[in-house]
């Protein structure tokens, strides 16, 4: 996680962030933060903060998920669409290989880390990348080829968002098992859901497209829960994404209402989820699952487009 010593809403690039009708409270941001750090740590994760040096004006730096996909000791780097989040890649870039990961990217597609891509499946055999809106389809080949290791390949799924308030993957998808998840399937495409339900063999890397500018991260309307488990927002995804997803996992949709409280942009450590206060049904959805939804008040973070999962950056799995 990253500190939001410098967070605040002063420019507009997704449909969240109004800096003159919603302007960050940043004492409150910071208690925000805090207490979503001890709730990640009380799940059972070890966290590590970076301090956010030489990033005064990055004030989206503290959204650490976005900054990279990581698999062993690998990281793939983001590639930020938006102009005014480019210069983050090199103080994570220096921070992960500070801390012993060898790092990858491309710069001629643009790629914004886990806020469009999660693993999902036994072993980190599946990525599930959401594209169109912040991500683009062209950087599947590379991150394949990039973090293959010798003792095990995975197969990569990209899904189309197509609403506009569900940018990134995080925000409609959230894997709670191996073989289920949450959705909100109306923020993907037909195709999107139908590779998504597809199991992996009969899905090569197919684009699934973001398609509702609202979710333009995956991390908005997808999160994966367990290996093949996951909640999702449908309408974020066009509708072949929407097909296939559901071929391939058990997915679980959230209602338009809770993927607007960002409940798919959720931080899960085994059975605890840690979501966004407000999402009251995603929350009875979970202990219907059998998983501990915990409640934390983000909405300082909301103003800027994103939530739990958006500020914290999985290391290890």
């Amino acid at each position: 996680m990253c500190k939001p010593t410098y967070y605040r809403v002063e420019y507009s690039i997704n449909p969240w962030m109004n800096p003159s009708e919603n302007p960050v409270d940043r004492t409150l941001a910071m208690y925000q933060w805090n207490s979503l750090r001890l709730a990640i740590e009380t799940a059972g994760a070890i966290i590590d903060v970076m301090e956010p040096h030489g990033g005064e004006h990055l004030p989206d730096m503290v959204f650490a998920a976005n900054a990279a996909i990581i698999r062993g000791k690998k990281a793939y780097l983001a590639n930020f669409q938006c102009v005014e989040r480019k210069n983050e890649r090199h103080f994570y870039k220096k921070w992960l290989q500070a801390h012993g990961y060898e790092t990858f990217g491309s710069m001629d597609y643009a790629f914004e880390g886990e806020g469009d891509a999660r693993w999902v499946g036994r072993n980190q055999s599946k990525l599930v990348c959401g594209v169109g809106a912040r991500t683009d389809a062209r950087i599947i080949s590379d991150l394949k080829d990039k973090m293959k290791t010798d003792s095990q390949d995975f197969k990569a799924i990209a899904l189309k968002l197509v609403d506009p308030r569900f940018y990134h993957l995080e925000t409609c998808f959230c894997p709670l098992a191996e073989d289920l998840a949450l959705w909100y399937p109306d923020a993907f495409d037909s195709v999107a859901q139908h590779n998504l339900k597809q199991e992996m063999e009969m899905v090569p890397a197919i684009a699934l497209k973001l398609v509702d500018p609202r979710f333009y991260h995956l991390e908005t309307c997808f999160c994966p829960l367990a290996e093949d488990l996951a909640l999702w927002y449908p309408d974020a995804f066009d509708s072949v994404a929407q097909h296939n997803l559901k071929q391939e996992m058990e997915m679980v949709p959230i209602s338009e209402a809770d993927a607007t409280k960002f409940a798919c942009d959720a931080v899960v450590v085994g059975k605890n989820v840690i979501l966004n206060k407000g999402a009251d049904d995603t929350g009875k959805t979970l202990q219907r699952l059998g998983f501990i939804p915990n409640f934390v008040d983000l909405s300082e973070f909301i103003k800027g487009g994103g939530s739990s999962k958006n500020l914290a950056l999985t290391l290890t799995m």
